[in-house]
């Protein structure tokens, strides 16, 4: 890979595909795509905590945000390597002073020197490399850039996926013990049914019966009012003649059959 297309991943793995540019405050959602913190923000309905990926169109919450100080920190060095990269690329310029093609790279003032220029009293305590050698090492940081970028997406992907698949397995879980709560709630619901219709049933069953002691204990409490009346009219016929007396008894007993 050349140092353009090396220079041009790295950009676009290091832009906010909000603003276009290179990332401030990047957070990452659980989707594993990034944006700058503020850019995000500006896609939410106010007092709204869930939208829509910019990119995937899958839902964000915003308290699902992860920082990524990693990241920023990576996008902070691109945005200052970059352009010296890019510059390395165009034709050799040429020395104003010396008229001199500018081969070499001060580290200190960050600006490239013709030979004469390298050797002068100015950059005489300075580090002076080749260009060559400067492209080469930043060529070097590029890649070691991007493959860490590279690496954590792919972190970032597997505990993604990691947590999809604990959400699917959370739902699932739920799912049945939700099913086991309302079936076993329906047994429950069946069993207090059924003690009730015994209940009642055996309710039902024993006034039924007190009802029947109840009417019986009537019909005793007249037969001894019935009893009661006859000693009195019994104890009132004494004195009187006994054939008399005999008839009132012969009646009494009569009554006391029916």
């Amino acid at each position: 890979m050349d140092i353009k297309s090396l220079v041009e991943m790295l950009k676009e793995e290091l832009t906010c595909s909000i603003c276009l540019d290179y990332f401030t405050d990047p957070v990452i959602a659980k989707c594993s795509h990034s944006f700058c913190r503020e850019c995000l923000l500006q896609c939410t309905w106010e007092g709204d905590d869930t939208f829509s990926c910019p990119e995937c169109r899958q839902l964000i919450q915003i308290s699902n945000l992860v920082r990524s100080p990693n990241l920023e920190k990576f996008s902070m060095a691109g945005k200052i390597i970059s352009p010296h990269l890019l510059q390395s690329m165009m034709v050799l310029a040429t020395c104003d002073q010396h008229w001199e093609k500018e081969k070499f790279f001060c580290e200190e003032d960050q600006k490239f020197l013709c030979e004469s220029c390298s050797i002068t009293q100015e950059h005489k305590d300075h580090r002076i490399l080749p260009l060559d050698r400067v492209i080469a090492e930043s060529t070097e940081i590029l890649q070691a850039t991007l493959n860490i970028l590279q690496e954590k997406q792919e972190q970032f992907n597997i505990a993604f996926r990691f947590v999809r698949e604990k959400e699917v397995y959370i739902r699932e879980i739920a799912y049945v013990l939700e099913e086991s709560i309302r079936n076993e709630n329906k047994k429950i619901h069946q069993f207090l049914w059924d003690e009730e219709a015994l209940y009642l049933q055996i309710l039902n069953k024993e006034s039924k019966e007190y009802l029947e002691e109840m009417e019986e204990k009537t019909k005793l409490t007249q037969q001894i009012q019935n009893m009661q009346q006859m000693i009195l009219e019994i104890e009132k016929r004494l004195d009187k003649n006994p054939l008399e007396m005999l008839q009132v008894i012969m009646q009494n007993i009569y009554l006391l059959l029916l």
